[in-house]
């Protein structure tokens, strides 16, 4: 439980990974005031013979910090295919109560149907947290990479700043979905087997789920204190 709360807690710390949160007012060389959340060396105006096209001269760190931020998509559609992969093979029966059943037998059947519920709803939501993420990053990316191409510098900075809002939702859909894979292929593990062999697939599954995401959980709060928090000084 510890783990799962505290990497939906560290989701907020890691907004400067997607927003680039250096504000700051500085003059151009044609003297105008710019107010962004960028660092202040993508946004210069001049070169060539027009001096009000806006020319942005660190294009390449601008379009790295773009590719960064695609690569969020690009791993949700990889562990969305595993989920829904896993879903395929996962078993969703509900059984019903046999005639004169046991006090044990019938809450084995509440058991298995009430985890065969959980499972469906899981993996779904799990599946729609990761096709939001998706989604919102690739459309912002396309649209933030045609601005560049057809030379719209300041529309870029405007359209990047404003989507930032956008951007926080979608990485805290794909850290949901992160954390709904790994509870969702633990009780798949669950419903999968039977007997001893069902106790040790998903106490093993659980187990190593709740390192992973605490491992995920020390690496943001590393790139959160070294990184952003660094660079803002």
């Amino acid at each position: 439980v510890t783990a799962f709360s505290s990497l939906r807690i560290c989701t907020l710390r890691l907004r400067p990974a997607l927003s680039m949160r250096s504000t700051s007012t500085w003059l151009t060389p044609n003297g105008e005031k710019v107010t962004g959340t960028l660092v202040p060396t993508l946004l210069v105006r001049g070169g060539g013979d027009d001096a009000s096209l806006p020319v942005i001269p660190n294009i390449e760190r601008v379009l790295i910090h773009i590719d960064a931020v695609n690569t969020y998509p690009v791993i949700a559609a990889f562990l969305m295919a595993i989920t829904v992969d896993v879903g395929f093979e996962t078993p969703k029966e509900i059984k019903t109560f046999p005639r004169d059943c046991t006090k044990r037998e019938k809450a084995g059947v509440l058991i298995h149907n009430f985890v065969t519920i959980a499972y469906s709803i899981l993996s779904t939501l799990t599946i729609m947290a990761y096709t939001y993420s998706i989604i919102v990053f690739t459309i912002i990316t396309i649209y933030s990479k045609n601005a560049l191409g057809e030379g719209h510098d300041e529309a870029f900075l405007a359209f990047f700043n404003a989507t930032l809002t956008h951007r926080i939702r979608a990485f805290r859909a794909f850290f949901n979905g992160v954390m709904g894979s790994c509870l969702s292929n633990t009780l798949s593990r669950w419903l999968r087997y039977r007997g001893i062999i069902r106790w040790v697939e998903t106490s093993l599954m659980f187990a190593l789920s709740c390192f992973t995401l605490l491992q995920l959980e020390s690496i943001v709060e590393l790139a959160t204190d070294i990184i952003f928090r660094s660079g803002k000084r």
